[in-house]
């Protein structure tokens, strides 16, 4: 395995450097569970649990935002599921208005 996080790292430092737009993804533990879960943007230096789970469904969809968005370029960006309160579905109701 150290070889594979050696080439990881020599991947992401390329990228880095690179004229490229760019954004690296770092997803917490995936499920096969259905769409539609909240997707919570950690900051810088935050760190996920074990137990922290995001569906592969919300990875996607995060993922097709992020191509588009210049809040993510050129930048590496952690994501986990949220969970789903009152005002999450607010938010995200308002998003799509």
């Amino acid at each position: 395995m150290g070889s594979m996080i050696k080439d990881k790292s020599a991947g992401e430092k390329a990228l880095r450097q690179s004229d490229l737009d760019w954004t690296i993804v770092y997803a917490s533990g995936l499920t096969d569970g259905p769409a539609g879960g909240p997707v919570v943007v950690l900051t810088d230096g935050s760190r996920w649990s074990l137990s922290h789970r995001i569906a592969r469904a919300d990875v996607a969809a995060w993922l097709v935002q992020a191509a588009t968005s210049p809040q993510t370029s050129r930048r590496a960006v952690s994501i986990t599921g949220g969970t789903r309160t009152k005002e999450n579905l607010r938010s995200e109701a308002a998003r799509h208005v």
